[in-house]
């Protein structure tokens, strides 16, 4: 069964009321905390330690604490290696834009260049079908001479 009360290692509020750690907040009643959400703040900050001691248990060895500072320092390295990559990366894509940027500018240019090539060849279409027009008539015209 719950407590009235229950004591925990962080700051809880309550509607508007708030309750430092170590102060009693109130369990189970209404306005309390739930069950559940008791388990949670165990599971999460752990049970009441009374205070900012440290909780029992083994001291970590001078073998232990190299071993945590090598590790640090590996993941540390590796950080920022993939700091740099990602800096490498950053500077790739922002020229892969401007590149687009400019392969699209470059892109509409040649198509009003396009367009004013395929106009252009449409006029020296009319104007060969015109010559050849003219052609016909000159044929038609060497055919009465040279038949009389």
């Amino acid at each position: 069964m719950s407590k009235k009360t229950e004591q925990f290692n962080v700051t809880v509020t309550l509607g508007k009321k708030v309750y430092k750690p170590g102060e009693p907040v109130p369990v189970g009643t209404s306005g309390g905390l739930s069950e559940d959400e008791v388990k949670n703040f165990r599971a999460n900050f752990g049970d009441y330690t009374g205070g900012p001691e440290v909780p029992e248990g083994p001291v970590p060895s001078t073998a232990d604490l190299a071993k945590i500072r090598d590790e640090f320092a590996k993941l540390t390295n590796e950080r920022d290696e993939l700091l740099g990559k990602v800096d490498r990366l950053t500077a790739e894509r922002d020229t892969a834009i401007e590149n687009s940027k400019a392969l699209q500018k470059q892109n509409e240019g040649l198509e009003t260049e396009t367009d004013q090539l395929s106009k252009d060849n449409q006029v020296l279409a009319d104007q060969v079908k015109a010559l050849q027009g003219q052609v016909k008539i000159l044929e038609a015209d060497v055919e009465k001479l040279t038949a009389k």
